[in-house]
């Protein structure tokens, strides 16, 4: 097929995916196409020089993904690991197809657009970061992979603050959300909390559309450097613009050692989608939390 244009109709809806939104977006012109190609039998066509375009939005929630709010817990961010599942090409067995269709006749590989793909990046990191620290709980092993940036396994064995939510957290927020029924849980002598006070590594708060309002996160972060660590906190503002950090120094004798902090949020006549992040950081390390605000 060297030096050949072929132009393809496929009754495969997915495979065609990105092909026609571009098509669409620059105004294409398939019929144009095909009927220049049925006019003659000696079609021309010239292809166009490609380039690359350094997205700054990068990376994004692909639109397919399950995505919040969660429905019980509109408070607690979602999704909350993002990994590559978009355009992956994957190799599979030789003894069938990846589609299981008859007429499918791809034998090396296949581009994948799915959630799969994303979870098998991220499961792939739990192992590795059991083997460095044993000793850490899942809900730290998941704060480190959240507040190192988009599942960088280089970064996340190492975050200096991770936010463990514990067992007994959970049930606070169960019971906060009159859900013990119905998960059977006892709430006898639990004190109750909102889900936006979760200890977990975002923080995400539902407000009344058109109101000012003052929101107040509070959290609880574990030390896992080194002993006399000293960490700096940083709002990085963006269409939240006052936010409030009490204190901005975390300074840990030891390490396993806990501090406890608060973050405000402030806004006036609040409509819509609202975000910022906060980071902590010393020399070495960084581990940084978003935060998001919206209204139905």
């Amino acid at each position: 097929m060297e030096g050949k244009i072929v132009v393809c109709n496929t009754s495969d809806p997915y495979e065609i995916f990105d092909a026609v939104t571009e098509v669409n977006r620059t105004g294409g012109q398939l019929k144009e196409v095909v009927d220049y190609i049925k006019s003659t039998e000696t079609a021309t066509g010239n292809l166009l020089e490609t380039k690359a375009i350094d997205d700054v939005t990068a990376p994004n929630v692909a639109s397919f993904s399950a995505r919040g709010p969660n429905y019980f817990f509109p408070d607690i961010l979602k999704p909350a690991i993002t990994a590559p599942g978009v355009e992956i090409f994957a190799p599979f067995s030789p003894a069938g197809n990846p589609s299981g269709f008859p007429t499918d006749q791809q034998i090396r590989g296949v581009r994948y657009d799915t959630w799969n793909l994303n979870f098998v990046h991220k499961s792939k990191l739990v192992p590795f970061r059991v083997y460095i620290n044993p000793s850490w709980s899942p809900s730290a092993i998941k704060s480190a992979l959240m507040t190192t940036g988009h599942l960088n396994p280089k970064k996340a064995p190492y975050p200096g603050l991770v936010y463990e939510t514990l067992r007994a957290d959970y049930f606070k927020c169960i019971c906060g959300k009159n859900l013990s029924t119905e998960l059977n849980v006892s709430c006898a002598g639990v004190v109750l909390i909102e889900d936006k006070d979760l200890n977990h590594p975002t923080m995400t708060a539902k407000v009344e559309k058109g109101k000012s309002f003052n929101v107040t996160f509070t959290r609880t972060v574990t030390n896992v450097g080194p002993d006399n660590s000293i960490y700096n906190g940083k709002s990085i503002l963006g269409s939240l613009e006052d936010i409030t950090l009490d204190p901005y120094i975390l300074s840990f004798k030891a390490r396993n050692e806990k501090k406890s902090f608060q973050l405000i949020v402030a806004v006036t006549e609040f409509e819509g989608f609202g975000s910022a992040s906060i980071q902590w950081f010393d020399e070495k390390h960084t581990a940084r939390s978003p935060i998001v605000v919206f209204t139905d």
